[in-house]
């Protein structure tokens, strides 16, 4: 009520840490789907992904015909969901310069420690990747999660990029943040992302 849905079939799907992407209708909006990606041109549906670190990603254009939620952490960011994501829009013809992405709260640069494994897992996958860690001791780095989102867009051409610039793992009064929960040996909950049309 509050966003003025009531009337907006809300369609969530089983979050794998894929790339797939998948065009929600009538024909699909009662079953139950795995991806991490979903797209509509069907007014009557918005779209929610959940996150407690990884990075909410919403694509829509100027002419509103189509909405996009994504879902990508670390492994939706190795397999690029973002280009599959903004391929179904060139797909429909729509010019990149009307597509406008808007990357939501994710885990932190700072707060993102990860493994020299981790990290050969992107250079091997794209040695342009390697800008995106940084040295923090002799077995660790830590991860710019974000700042590969932004540049995988980037490198689609996609111009018209917004960022809600805040860390999950900072804000415990605003954001549910796995990584911080589970040092404290917690479950933590989850936020709900939702895009629709207006």
């Amino acid at each position: 009520k509050k966003i003025h849905l009531e009337k907006s079939f809300l369609k969530t799907v089983k979050q794998t840490h894929s790339n797939k992407v998948l065009e929600i209708t009538n024909n699909n909006l009662n079953k139950k789907i795995e991806c991490d990606g979903m797209i509509t041109q069907d007014a009557n549906i918005s779209l929610a992904i959940l996150t407690a670190d990884c990075c909410p990603i919403f694509i829509f254009e100027k002419s509103n015909k189509y909405i996009c939620a994504l879902h990508s952490g670390w492994k939706g960011a190795l397999k690029n969901i973002s280009a599959k994501g903004i391929n179904y829009f060139v797909k429909q013809k729509i010019d990149k310069k009307n597509i406008i992405v808007l990357i939501g709260p994710c885990l932190g640069f700072k707060n993102f420690e990860v493994s020299k494994d981790f990290k050969k897992k992107f250079i091997n996958k794209n040695k342009k990747y390697s800008i995106f860690f940084k040295y923090k001791n002799l077995n660790k780095d830590i991860f710019n999660l974000r700042g590969l989102i932004n540049y995988q867009f980037k490198e689609l051409g996609i111009k018209n990029l917004y960022n809600v610039d805040k860390d999950t793992y900072a804000h415990d009064d605003m954001f549910f943040s796995h990584r911080r929960e589970s040092k404290k040996l917690k479950n933590t909950g989850r936020m709900i992302n939702i895009i629709a049309f207006n």
